[in-house]
């Protein structure tokens, strides 16, 4: 089995390395910057996305269904995926074979935000084409390890939207990155997303997450979190609440607020087990 992944990944390569070889332009392209990666926790519905526009910006997820996405200065977009930009897939949740309305709503944003560059997995090849995407590929070696992810070859950033993105940014070299609406990396960590109905929930003080990738990153890099008060520190990170860092005051906007009806009503449909509303009958 392992032979035949090696030989599958051989072939790959053949056939997709001039297209990998054209992400060498971003190799050291914001060398010595700035920026924010944004994830898509539950604390983003109480900051002011606008306090967020003085760096560029890297998302993932469902970030782009936020009514102010288009405030930030969004350059890069990470979808490591695999498969999920066809008319089929395989659910996550209910593992069954299914019509594919996630990838339909990726595929309606990537189009709908032509100024911003989606990194995608290289198994969407033959999914979608559009003129602001990239891929990029692992061959088989992914690594929790985001400092030496080469984004034109093997990049072995992909074992998650976080580890994407920290990968995009220091390969870019990017030297001070701050992370918004990444919770888990808070202490105590929050749950849920934002575009879920409610605050999420406290899931354990002092509880560590993903502290192979935090270790990983070079020491020559700055990372810190933002938390939404100064009660929430970092964990294995730097921190710095949302007031000290924007100037401004916390202030909770339900998801309705920040998320069209007709995107909720999107939501509501994909069959992933998020809590759109508190009461169905809400949305439909």
């Amino acid at each position: 089995m392992r032979l035949l992944s090696i030989l599958l990944n051989r072939i790959i390569f053949l056939f997709f390395q001039n297209i990998l070889k054209k992400n060498k332009v971003f190799k050291g392209k914001h060398l010595g910057e700035s920026c924010y990666i944004f994830g898509n926790g539950s604390s983003i519905k109480f900051f002011d996305l606008e306090k967020f526009n003085d760096k560029i910006a890297i998302g993932c997820g469902s970030f782009f269904l936020h009514k102010d996405f288009n405030k930030l200065r969004m350059k890069y977009y990470y979808v490591g995926h695999p498969l999920f930009l066809y008319k089929f897939w395989k659910n996550p949740y209910s593992q069954k074979y299914e019509i594919n309305k996630t990838g339909k709503m990726y595929y309606k944003n990537i189009h709908l935000n032509g100024n911003i560059t989606f990194f995608l997995g290289l198994s969407n090849f033959f999914g979608l084409k559009s003129k602001n995407i990239k891929y990029v590929y692992h061959f088989g070696k992914v690594s929790l390890n985001v400092s030496n992810a080469d984004m034109s070859s093997g990049f072995s950033s992909m074992s998650g939207s976080l580890q994407g993105m920290l990968g995009m940014a220091i390969y870019m070299g990017v030297k001070d990155i701050t992370l918004v609406g990444c919770d888990y990396l808070s202490n105590p960590a929050i749950s849920g997303h934002f575009y879920e109905f409610g605050k999420g929930e406290y899931i354990g003080k002092d509880k560590i997450f993903f502290q192979d990738t935090i270790l990983s990153i070079d020491k020559d890099v700055n990372v810190s979190v933002v938390t939404i008060n100064k009660d929430q520190s970092g964990m294995l990170l730097k921190s710095v609440d949302y007031q000290t860092l924007t100037g401004g005051n916390v202030k909770y906007k339900e998801n309705c607020e920040i998320i069209s009806f007709e995107n909720l009503k999107i939501l509501e449909s994909l069959n992933l087990e998020y809590k759109i509303s508190n009461n169905r009958a809400e949305i439909f």
